[in-house]
């Protein structure tokens, strides 16, 4: 099921979706995207653990140096660290 709904964006993000073959796909798979992140920011603030963009920007540096040091079982165990 679904819901027409009308928002208003600023004319860059307009411009944007205006290059997209489905707009609403696009904005819905965005929109899934932040939920699912504020929900692993609240999961993490319940269970004590407030993360700042300071933190978020250095785990997304970790993980990808874990990453792009091609050993997976180091990679797997900073995102157990994570939490992720």
């Amino acid at each position: 099921m679904s819901r027409r709904i009308t928002v208003t964006v600023p004319d860059d993000i307009a411009a944007q979706l205006d290059e997209q073959i489905n707009v609403s796909a696009y904005v819905a798979s965005a929109v899934a995207a932040r939920l699912t992140r504020d929900r692993a920011h609240a999961h993490q603030a319940d269970h004590g653990f407030h993360s700042t963009p300071e933190g978020r920007a250095w785990a997304k540096r970790a993980l990808a140096t874990a990453d792009d040091s091609h050993d997976p079982q180091a990679y797997v165990e900073l995102r157990s660290r994570l939490g992720l």
